[in-house]
């Protein structure tokens, strides 16, 4: 699973700008309200938003990063029955 989220100067995290896409966590930026539908089917559309996008986050020194998550180890549990190992 990957987390977008945006990252100031100092390098932490701002809390407030977390989101499942770039697009999400650009929108929280801009605070404008944007056409999610229209960022993804209008070039034109798009280039706008990045504009704005780019020109608020060099304001700020801010950068929109991905974080991955680690996905846990599967657990391994004992079948009662044949005694051999299955994951789950």
């Amino acid at each position: 699973m990957t987390t977008w989220a945006v990252k100031d100067h100092n390098g932490q995290i701002v809390r407030d700008m977390l989101g499942s896409s770039r697009i999400e966590v650009g929108c929280k930026v801009l605070r404008a309200r944007y056409d999610v539908f229209r960022l993804h089917v209008s070039g034109s559309y798009r280039k706008l938003f990045d504009r704005a996008l780019q020109q608020v986050l060099e304001q700020n020194r801010w950068q929109i990063i991905e974080i991955k998550r680690r996905k846990p180890p599967r657990a391994v549990m004992q079948c009662q029955r044949s005694g051999r190992q299955a994951a789950r």
